[in-house]
């Protein structure tokens, strides 16, 4: 797989779209030898020709076609580009959440006293989270936060109360206590 490049893929693409390797490079913001010369060693290198250039498609034109081969591979360009589109999207995303969703769970008097403007600030600032809220009691928001329905459980104890560890899925050590928000 190593001989066979994105670039080449878009360059395939462009000519099986422009119909000409001139054409194809101007689309790419290359120059005309560059991607000759880029297009031949790919069919030294992969053992195929790619391209039919001027005179060698039987009709005499000026143009290039795409062989049965370079058709094949013009085909993958599509699916190529869109992987490495989300993968340079997914990386992005890396470090900061940027996309996805936060599930919140809280308890009645948050619904109206935090909630509201917690969800406005991730929504001003991460406007690709979807986020849902559900209004539970908090030893509900807790069981719910184990279980693994909901990613942030905002609770409350009094004083003097029992307060159990709120275990996350896939963490080694509970919990328990204020978690401080930034916003």
């Amino acid at each position: 797989m190593d001989d066979i490049d994105p670039q080449l893929l878009r360059i395939l693409r462009a000519v099986a779209d422009g119909g000409s390797i001139t054409r194809a490079a101007a689309a790419l913001g290359s120059s005309q030898p560059a991607v000759s010369q880029l297009l031949a060693r790919a069919e030294r290198r992969l053992g195929h020709t790619l391209v039919l250039r001027s005179g060698q498609d039987g009709r005499g034109g000026r143009g290039a076609t795409l062989t049965d081969a370079g058709r094949v591979l013009a085909d993958h360009a599509l699916h190529v580009q869109a992987a490495l589109t989300a993968a340079r999207e997914d990386l992005d995303a890396v470090g900061g959440l940027t996309r996805g969703r936060v599930r919140l769970a809280g308890f009645p008097s948050a619904s109206s006293a935090l909630v509201p403007a917690v969800l406005a600030r991730l929504a001003s600032t991460a406007p690709g989270v979807t986020t849902s809220y559900v209004e539970v009691e908090p030893p509900e928001a807790l069981d719910l936060l184990r279980s693994g329905e909901v990613d942030v459980a905002l609770t409350f104890t009094y004083v003097g109360d029992e307060v159990g560890s709120a275990r996350t899925p896939g963490s080694s050590r509970g919990h328990s206590g204020g978690i401080r928000s930034p916003w």
